[in-house]
């Protein structure tokens, strides 16, 4: 073989070579573009896919935030309707001389002692709260004169003692009306005329509040 056929040999591998190089060249182009696109596209999806979960995230918080401001609500409305009906029956409850306040008034009137007339209504919740009070009276060695009372027109309501018009009160009076008053019991004091011993005590009917 020449030179001639080997410059032939070389220059035909060279435009081979050279052919290759260009459809690899291009191959790593296409296939890169490829792979690139892939990528851009699974990124897209998945930041498409993070906030469509934001989205929802955010609509959950605030399907949340709506739940809990109804809750809120509703217990508010509960309070309030439970402070109601806590006041109505405040209002409506009959008086009752607990315990610990018959020992507040029983320690105002020990030993001081006193005759009082004690009038009670023929009304069931003023009779039973009036024998309440008799029965610490009567406790703490105080000389009662009972006597009872169908109704008063005009109605009147509360607890009364009365004294006579031209008398001062007795010690023994001022240690029942306080007595009365440390026991929770509100008093007015009035003045009448016909009553047996220091004062007459009126348990009238229960104060409308």
């Amino acid at each position: 073989m020449d030179v001639d056929w080997w410059n032939s040999f070389f220059q035909a591998g060279l435009i081979a070579l050279t052919a290759l190089t260009v459809v690899f060249g291009l191959g790593v182009l296409l296939t890169d573009k490829t792979i690139k696109g892939r990528q851009q596209l699974a990124i897209a999806e998945a930041n498409e896919r993070a906030a469509t979960a934001n989205r929802e995230s955010a609509r959950a918080n605030e399907r949340a935030g709506k739940v809990e401001l109804e809750a809120a609500q509703l217990r508010e409305r509960a309070a309030k309707t439970e402070t109601k009906v806590s006041g109505i029956d405040d209002r409506t409850a009959p008086r009752v001389l607990t315990a610990d306040n018959a020992a507040k008034l029983r320690a105002a009137i020990t030993g001081v002692h006193g005759e009082i007339t004690v009038s009670r209504l023929g009304d069931d919740e003023a009779r039973k709260f009036g024998d309440q009070i008799v029965g610490t009276l009567k406790a703490a060695g105080w000389t009662l004169h009972l006597t009872g009372l169908g109704a008063m027109i005009p109605p009147r309501y509360g607890v009364f003692v009365s004294i006579r018009p031209t008398e001062n009160p007795t010690p023994a009076v001022v240690a029942l009306v306080e007595g009365l008053r440390s026991a929770g019991i509100e008093v007015t004091i009035s003045r009448g005329r016909r009553f047996t011993g220091e004062a007459d005590l009126l348990i009238a009917l229960r104060p409308v509040k």
